[in-house]
């Protein structure tokens, strides 16, 4: 798998998490403390069988920073007042 496929697919999945904040706003602490822990845990999921592949690597590679990207950004976009 080239080094390009990993950029851009890494990129689009920062991309979706920081546009999913700025539309949905950031939601109750406990949420993005539990996508910081899943973000953790896929990125520490040990590759099945032979090694696993690229394709495996792709995937628990975008999960990964998609779900730190989440919930490292809850404080720079705060809730909205009513």
């Amino acid at each position: 798998m080239s080094a390009q496929v990993l950029f851009y697919s890494y990129l689009a999945a920062a991309v979706a998490a920081v546009l999913l904040l700025v539309v949905f706003r950031a939601r109750r602490w406990y949420w993005h403390v539990i996508l910081l822990a899943a973000g953790v845990a896929v990125g520490l999921i040990p590759p099945p069988g032979k090694g696993g592949g690229n394709l495996f690597y792709l995937v628990t590679g975008v999960v990964c920073v998609f779900c730190i990207l989440w919930g490292l950004g809850a404080p720079f976009f705060p809730q909205r007042r009513k």
